[in-house]
């Protein structure tokens, strides 16, 4: 055979070798989001983002694509006591891995369907607190600008659909539900770091069914003059739920009964001192109260409490300020210094 025809020969053979590995190559590029989810390196992800808190994160299953969106199925959430605080059926994100390893800067949507929370109140703790501790609290050694650096989130969108959250009372032994739970929240990856949430569902205590509904805007996370609106509605509310925070304050203070009303408040922080603005109106139906600082228990048919509140620092100014009852009306206005 001529060499001319065996160089020929043997060139043909390197390339289809080099075409063939870089087909394999291409292949096990492709096909490597797809053996991961089938590996424990998604167990072993959910593992490494348990050390954030004091708990646990198992996955079911995960469908992951260079060029399909996340997907990961029965998501549980557990305390340090094995308890699942948090059942998720179904997180489906809108972004390729591609395209988060393009922009990490903004992980896009994920939408949580179906989820169901447990949160349990004991005493003056409650297990969503002790799942957090180690989140919120801020490492000693590190200082303020670079804490603040750290805490630097990129920009993502969290929906959830058709939430339970069940909250129980172990002191009490009371229990409430929130049904058909939507939340939906934004956090910005802008300089001051902005978050929006927007929250509805419909309350049930077993006796009566009420409504909530929420919007919270937060600016300046990261920097000291922190700003913050809070408006919403609500009805039905049972008073015996504020009672698990009450306690904390005020242990022996027992409330019953339910409130309505609407509420519109905006907070900030300027030179560290606060400024606030509070204003609306809760009407409240078969208030009882028991409390030490009372011989007897305080009864009330039916109570109403519109109001206009301003805090300037250490001065609360009352622009409004009413208490109508079975026992008569209240009218104050004025300021009162609390410092």
């Amino acid at each position: 055979m001529p060499a001319d025809t065996q160089s020929f020969a043997a060139l043909r053979r390197w390339g289809c070798r080099i075409a063939l590995g870089a087909v394999g190559l291409v292949g096990l590029i492709w096909a490597a989001p797809i053996v991961a989810a089938w590996t424990p390196l998604v167990s072993w992800s959910a593992t490494k983002a348990s050390a954030f808190f004091d708990g646990s994160v198992t996955v079911g299953s995960a469908s992951l694509g260079w060029f399909s969106p996340i997907v990961l199925s029965n998501v549980e959430l557990r305390g340090t006591d094995g308890q699942v605080i948090a059942q998720i059926p179904r997180i489906q994100g809108d972004r390729s891995l591609l395209m988060l390893l393009l922009d990490d800067s903004d992980l896009g949507s994920f939408r949580l369907e179906k989820p169901k929370i447990d949160l349990i109140f004991t005493g003056d703790d409650s297990n969503l607190e002790k799942l957090l501790a180690k989140a919120l609290q801020k490492p000693a050694d590190v200082t303020a600008p670079e804490s603040a650096a750290q805490t630097v989130l990129p920009q993502i969108r969290l929906e959830l659909v058709d939430a339970t959250l069940q909250i129980r009372d172990t002191d009490t032994k009371q229990e409430w539900q929130i049904r058909a739970l939507s939340l939906n929240a934004m956090f910005f990856h802008d300089a001051g770091q902005s978050m929006q949430v927007n929250l509805q569902g419909s309350l049930h205590d077993g006796d009566e069914a009420g409504s909530l509904k929420a919007e919270l805007n937060l600016h300046n996370l990261n920097e000291s003059n922190v700003h913050a609106t809070l408006k919403g509605k609500f009805s039905s509310f049972p008073l015996a739920l504020a009672g698990v925070l009450v306690r904390r304050v005020q242990p022996a203070t027992r409330f019953c009964g339910s409130l309505q009303g609407n509420f519109n408040i905006s907070a900030s922080m300027k030179d560290g001192k606060p400024y606030a603005e509070i204003a609306g109106e809760m009407t409240g139906n078969h208030i009882l109260l028991t409390t030490p600082a009372l011989s007897d228990a305080l009864y009330v048919e039916r109570l109403r409490l519109p109001c206009n509140l301003r805090l300037e620092g250490q001065k609360l100014v009352a622009d409004r300020l009413e208490l109508e009852s079975d026992f008569g009306k209240i009218t104050v206005r004025g300021s009162l210094d609390l410092g």
